[in-house]
């Protein structure tokens, strides 16, 4: 019997692609692209950018440091460091989010379909590259 997943978190797999904004519990939110995304609700934005709720009280920035990872490589392939305001990748622990915002106009039944097909694909494909023991 298969079974029925209920929470955000799974689902969010199905969204890759989707510009999405990610409200953090100390009140500062992200805005980007999901690249992926966990069944632990951990998410990566592509292309993201940043902006503090001036309605949260932003005490706790500082340990942001711990829910947060962001990076580039150069073209020489070193990692840099961007622009505090603006990340190519950024890592969003799941324990820290809040709220995820997701765009009005999404056909969200349609990228669920499409999610669930991406993934039966890749179970296929997984099962036909198996070797099979001779006995």
């Amino acid at each position: 019997r298969r079974r029925v997943e209920t929470s955000l978190a799974p689902l969010l797999r199905h969204f890759t692609g989707l510009h999405i904004i990610v409200e953090l519990k100390n009140g500062r939110s992200y805005r980007g692209f999901l690249k992926a995304a966990d069944n632990y609700m951990n998410l990566v934005l592509h292309y993201a950018s940043t902006s503090v709720s001036s309605s949260v009280n932003n005490e706790s920035s500082d340990t942001n440091q711990y829910n947060v990872a962001y990076e580039r490589h150069s073209s020489q392939g070193l990692k840099e460091t961007l622009d505090p305001e603006e990340y190519e990748l950024l890592h969003i622990r799941g324990p820290s989010i809040r709220y995820v915002h997701l765009p009005g106009d999404a056909n969200l039944q349609a990228l669920i379909k499409e999610g669930l097909n991406r993934e039966r694909g890749a179970l296929d494909k997984y099962r036909r590259g198996k070797r099979k023991v001779k006995s």
